[in-house]
């Protein structure tokens, strides 16, 4: 650290500036073994709470990373985002995504505007997400999307969620109830589907509307 200001850092190698680098940003505090290990130059305004949360972003203003390996492994350099959960976020370099919840947005890798509350909401089973503006609220809520599926809406427990292998790559859906949309095989697009395991057997279709229980 050179000329910054106002930082606050507790545990070994927070803020430790572990780049090439100086930190000459201001207002950033890190707690945690590890937490904001990397951040350098004008990095500010940024929060790492929990072991090694936020431990490899660098540049960025404005990211909250709150919980045992939180963003961990993301390597963001600008954008305003919120991980907070053990892991929640952990690969992730999607600008401006608000990911709550225990592994929540944990394999979101790129794309943006990207929205998961709730435990595993947009998990992806260790496949990536690329695409951009899904939103998912609920326990395993989008847990089966993957790929360049982008611009869904899923509110619900286990909403568009998958056994297996996820294979959701459709968009513009909008899945509401609980087990809402079921497994939604590859590209499915443009769909409302509203009511508890209601449209548990759409794969392909589009553009269709699918009400009740």
């Amino acid at each position: 650290m050179t000329t910054g200001s106002h930082n606050i850092s507790l545990g070994t190698n927070a803020l430790a500036q572990a780049s090439s680098v100086a930190l000459t940003g201001s207002n950033n505090i890190a707690i945690g073994q590890l937490a904001g290990n990397k951040l350098n130059g004008t990095a500010s305004d940024n929060i790492c709470i929990g072991r090694s949360a936020g431990a490899n972003i660098t540049t960025p203003n404005s990211i909250v990373a709150i919980g045992a390996q939180a963003a961990s492994a993301a390597t963001i350099t600008s954008g305003q985002s919120v991980f907070i959960g053990n892991l929640a976020g952990g690969s992730t370099n999607a600008l401006n995504s608000t990911f709550v919840g225990h592994l929540a947005g944990r394999f979101v890798s790129t794309g943006s505007n990207n929205t998961a509350v709730g435990s595993n909401a947009l998990f992806s089973n260790s496949t990536a997400i690329t695409g951009s503006q899904n939103t998912a609220l609920g326990s395993f809520a989008g847990v089966s999307l993957i790929g360049a599926a982008a611009g869904n809406t899923i509110l619900g427990a286990n909403a568009a969620g998958f056994t297996g292998t996820p294979t959701f790559t459709g968009t513009n859906n909008t899945l509401i109830g609980l087990n809402a949309g079921g497994i939604v095989v590859t590209s499915a697009g443009s769909n409302v589907v509203v009511g508890a395991n209601s449209g548990t057997a759409l794969t392909t279709g589009s553009s269709n509307i699918i009400l009740g229980t």
